[in-house]
């Protein structure tokens, strides 16, 4: 919502690489936490979830994220992984106290894993191809996977196995193909 924020990090990672010459980068994705699909922002139920379709190829939140690694992997040589959160994470991230995210989905998983693991599997199918395309057409050398495994307060290893852990695979699996 606030392009500045984009500037303002690209300038402190620049500073940062031009001050330290580190040997890697982890590029920070500081305003893109959030993923860009409507019916996903507004879903306060598990039922807002039903029928949940993958983004477009050409949406914003993929080119403008594509967009913003360039201007740091065209600028230097250095190897360079871009920032990306688990479909979980993600999803916790975007409610409106993303603090209490956590407590959201393992209610979520009681009332109904099914829509929720195939939620998961959508948001994860774009987060791959995110991944694949940082890649491909935004210049990174590869991902910084955070997942955050979430297991404990409500969530099993089982659980954890079923519902979140397949959606993390398939991004991981999408970036191998190309990094």
């Amino acid at each position: 919502r606030d392009p500045s924020l984009i500037e303002k990090v690209i300038a402190g990672e620049t500073k940062y690489i031009e001050e330290f010459q580190p040997d890697f980068v982890k590029i920070m994705t500081d305003g893109y936490f959030h993923y860009q699909h409507p019916q996903v922002a507004s879903a306060r139920r598990i039922s807002d979830l039903k029928g949940l379709r993958p983004l477009a190829d050409d949406d914003p939140w993929f080119t403008e994220q594509i967009a913003y690694a360039k201007k740091l992997t065209s600028k230097y040589e250095t190897a360079m992984f871009y920032n990306v959160f688990g479909a979980a994470t993600t999803l916790r991230f975007m409610q409106p106290e993303w603090e209490k995210g956590e407590a959201l989905i393992v209610s979520w998983i009681k009332e109904d894993k099914e829509t929720l693991k195939a939620a998961f599997d959508v948001i994860s199918g774009d987060l791959a191809k995110l991944a694949r395309r940082i890649v491909t057409e935004g210049g990174a050398t590869g991902i910084y996977f955070s997942v955050q495994n979430l297991i404990g307060d409500g969530i099993t290893k089982d659980i954890y196995r079923e519902v979140i852990a397949p959606g993390e695979k398939a991004v991981l699996a999408a970036v191998r193909e190309v990094s």
